[in-house]
């Protein structure tokens, strides 16, 4: 897998490794959140690697989303139309890189509140998706 990772990131040369892993990473958050999942839209696509980098990196999410060339929702559909070509993963009819447009952008970061709440110090995170 990581060799034909890196050959699509020879060959596209915009997005680096870690770009296209942020989406596997995503993909398998998401199977772990909701049980039998076994497809996501565009749109549903990017949200979810938007609230899994708020999970995961925090405030920090929006400084690593501008280091893998992330800025905008039509970034992450065209990585996951580069993989779909590569055959690493698959896509249904319906499905059109167009799903991605204008979904959320990188300033979207910028509605993330966190706080922690409760008796065990949860961490609360809240935030809008405008797009």
């Amino acid at each position: 897998m990581v060799d034909a990772l890196l050959a699509i990131v020879n060959k596209y040369k915009k997005y680096p490794l870690e770009a296209y892993v942020l989406i596997f990473q995503t993909l398998e958050w998401c199977s772990a959140k909701v049980s039998g999942v076994q497809h996501l839209t565009g749109q549903q696509l990017a949200q979810a690697m938007f609230a899994y980098s708020v999970a995961q990196y925090g405030f920090l999410a929006s400084t690593v989303w501008r280091q893998l060339n992330l800025l905008r929702s039509e970034d992450i559909g065209a990585m996951v139309y580069h993989l779909v070509e590569e055959k690493l993963i698959g896509k249904q009819d319906s499905d059109r890189i167009e799903d991605f447009n204008n979904v959320l952008s990188v300033e979207e970061f910028d509605t993330v509140t966190m706080g922690v709440v409760g008796e065990k110090g949860d961490l609360k995170i809240e935030y809008t998706i405008h797009g």
